[in-house]
């Protein structure tokens, strides 16, 4: 979290180190069990990262992932293909 905050304060919500470190505590967050939290931290950050970085970048697509694993672990992803 600290690094996240750091991070934050230096570099920008908009900046790739960022944005790859609100997935990982995301992530953590997910991981511990506190699904409302990773929904939380990782916020509009796929859709920054894709206005940023572009649709294909590696950064885009694991943050995609991650908020689609939160999704489906909060069971609000979209069960028709």
């Amino acid at each position: 979290r600290e690094a996240l905050e750091g991070s934050r304060e230096t570099l920008g919500d908009r900046h790739k180190r960022t944005l790859r470190l609100i997935g990982n505590y995301a992530d953590l967050l997910h991981e511990k069990g506190d699904l409302d939290g990773a929904q939380r931290q990782m916020g509009d950050a796929p859709e920054v990262a894709r206005a940023v970085l572009g649709e294909d970048h590696e950064y885009t697509l694991v943050l995609d992932a991650k908020a689609a694993r939160i999704e489906i672990a909060l069971g609000e992803a979209d069960a028709t293909p």
